[in-house]
């Protein structure tokens, strides 16, 4: 008996038949030649009778005992490590496969009327969803909401594809079905998951695109390799791609390996049309951990604003500056009313173009690193600042931190959010840090190069308390997904500032999403919905009940930029009410506090900026959320 490749599939090449290649093609002819003229004929009567669904069914050369014994065996030796027959699983040839798990493809696989189906789907609902994993549109549930139009079709899932599946994957499934219409068109898209969640244990999709469908046009099913990193099991490389054939059905077990995601639809005028849901086990998967591991803290060295920082940030200017003042107040009142604001604008314009020549003449030169799990961090490319080393050849970025770490710079975000950003001096911090360990923190802190010290005296330091310090670049294809770390302390301010993004347009995405944990209905939500903008601060108040994500950057984005790179800023303060959250932390803050919570807010206050230019109304953005019950579709 020949012995398999372990880790391949299964080809003619690697197994040494007892029948000929030639053979089963000629087996399978004959069987297609004999049913082609069958069902001509039922499918004439079909429409005749008006119920065009009525005579939907699996393919059968698919439901012949020697193909379903096949399958199932080749499944079951890859799960147990052994190696089957030969001869046995020679009919599952070019049906299953085993890298880069498990997976079936079976083209051609329903008889009957196919285009009836995409039209009956075509006439139901789609409502368009996005969230931070996916954009597409989504009917209801097919199977479970008196859809009578499709109610053929769902019993033909129910009653002839799932006791199909079970006999083929070894597994026992419940009657439960999932079946839901997705549609994607241009841009639409789904990242990298796992589908791992309850009961799911058979994920499937059958396809309706049109038959021109090529991978020019995208949406492609992309299957990622995997690897264990620190005892969890992690996506890597894409490495293999299918494409939504009409008519033709993919299948996988869902576990914790089976990363997968669509690829952006790049057809202006076609749709990725498809059936897809999942059928159950009859026990629950194990869910996947959602909160990331905490990073150590920053603690960032305050300065004293000099001139040239009030010149370059109307934010680190002093308190009597008149038009900051003005601002500031109407930045105060958004946040409050939004949970967030935009400053546009924050840097003087040539010191603007200054940074963004600097970013696009070192960018490749820069120590970039990538997201490791984008079934949890998601993709980008990005840089922690966690050494005053860094950046030592970049002066103007460099006064750009400077800035961000000035007290009136500060006392500016502290004004606006109604917040204390948690400072101390040094002396204590490391008194502090001895005590609960020094592993939690990691300090901005030589002072080289970095002007007079913030103290009350000469040889006082003081540092601000920060979850993240981070550059990141944005590209096509590249998102954040939600971000827990704040779930973890009591709140902090996170500061999100865009270079370099002109044509970003709020079609594009890249938007800033804020979300409640405790909203059932977050996903489709979302307390507040930021677009990014060149030179524009976007300033969110978040505790532990709140997250974000940055929404995936499609490809409209590379059209109108010729493929060129965003950058974006993200500094996470904590505040007073953070992790360290001790008496001696408040006792020893700097910064001035926030203005009291009965301060006279009065709308017709003279001294109020009249002008909304610096504002940004958070819900004008266009993302199409739904309140619907809709899940992640292949």
């Amino acid at each position: 008996m020949a012995k398999l490749e372990e880790g391949s599939p299964i080809s003619f090449d690697n197994i040494s038949p007892t029948c000929s290649k030639n053979s089963i093609a000629s087996a399978r002819a004959e069987d297609e030649n004999g049913l082609a003229k069958r069902m001509k004929t039922e499918t004439a009567t079909a429409v005749a009778t008006g119920n065009p669904n009525a005579l939907l069914s699996i393919n059968p050369i698919y439901t012949t005992e020697a193909l379903k014994t096949a399958v199932s065996v080749l499944l079951k030796a890859w799960k147990d490590g052994t190696t089957p027959s030969a001869a046995v699983v020679q009919p599952a040839l070019g049906f299953v496969f085993r890298k880069p798990f498990p997976h079936l493809v079976f083209p051609d696989f329903f008889h009957g009327p196919i285009d009836s189906v995409e039209e009956e789907l075509l006439r139901q609902k789609f409502t368009p969803l996005s969230t931070d994993l996916l954009q597409l549109s989504q009917t209801k549930e097919l199977s479970r909401d008196g859809v009578f139009e499709f109610a053929d079709v769902t019993d033909t899932f129910r009653n002839e594809v799932r006791p199909w599946v079970a006999t083929i994957t070894n597994t026992e499934l419940k009657e439960e079905l999932d079946i839901r219409g997705a549609k994607y068109t241009y841009t639409d898209h789904l990242v990298c998951h796992d589908d791992r969640l309850t009961t799911r244990k058979i994920a499937y999709v059958y396809y309706l695109t049109d038959p021109s469908w090529s991978e020019e046009d995208g949406g492609t099913l992309d299957l990622f390799e995997s690897s264990c990193v620190n005892d969890v099991v992690v996506p890597g490389a894409i490495e293999k791609s299918i494409l939504p054939t009409r008519n033709s059905m993919v299948l996988f077990v869902v576990g914790d390996d089976s990363f997968h995601q669509v690829r952006e639809v790049l057809s202006t005028r076609k749709a990725r049309l498809s059936l897809t849901g999942w059928f159950h086990a009859t026990t629950p998967s194990v869910p996947r951990t959602e909160f990331q591991p905490h990073a150590p803290f920053l603690h960032l060295e305050l300065f004293e604003a000099g001139k040239d920082d009030m010149v370059n940030c109307f934010l680190a200017r002093d308190e009597a500056d008149a038009y900051s003042m003005a601002r500031k107040k109407a930045l105060k009142k958004d946040m409050t009313r939004y949970h967030g604001c935009t400053v546009r604008n924050l840097l003087k314009d040539s010191f603007y173009q200054s940074l963004t020549d600097e970013l696009r003449a070192k960018e490749a030169t820069l120590p970039w690193s990538e997201t490791t799990n984008r079934n949890q961090d998601g993709c980008l490319k990005y840089i922690d600042i966690n050494t005053p080393k860094w950046p030592k050849d970049m002066p103007v970025f460099g006064q750009l931190l400077r800035i961000m770490q000035t007290e009136c710079f500060l006392n500016s975000i502290n004004e606006i959010t109604s917040t204390r950003i948690s400072v101390m001096p040094l002396d204590k911090l490391n008194k502090f840090a001895a005590l609960i360990g020094s592993k939690n923190f990691s300090s901005l802190t030589n002072g080289a190069g970095s002007g007079a010290s913030a103290g009350d005296s000469p040889d006082e330091r003081w540092v601000a308390e920060a979850a993240r310090c981070r550059l990141e670049k944005f590209e096509s294809g590249d998102y954040s997904l939600k971000t827990y770390e704040a779930a973890q302390v009591d709140e902090v301010i996170d500061l999100f500032y865009y270079m370099d993004c002109d044509l970003l347009e709020p079609d594009c995405g890249g938007a800033v999403v804020v979300m409640d944990i405790n909203d059932p209905n977050d996903e489709w939500d979302p307390i507040i919905s930021m677009d990014g903008e060149s030179n524009g601060l976007m300033v969110v108040r978040r505790d532990r009940d709140h997250v974000f994500f940055t929404e995936y950057v499609n490809h409209r984005w590379a059209r109108r930029n010729g493929g060129r790179p965003f950058y974006r800023l993200w500094i996470s303060y904590s505040t007073e009410a953070g992790p360290i959250n001790s008496q001696a932390a408040k006792n020893v803050s700097r910064l001035s506090p926030s203005e009291d919570e009965d301060e006279d807010e009065d709308e017709d206050d003279e001294d109020e900026v009249s002008d909304d230019s610096d504002l940004v109304e958070p819900g004008d953005h266009d993302a199409a959320l739904s309140s619907s019950d809709g899940e992640e579709d292949q």
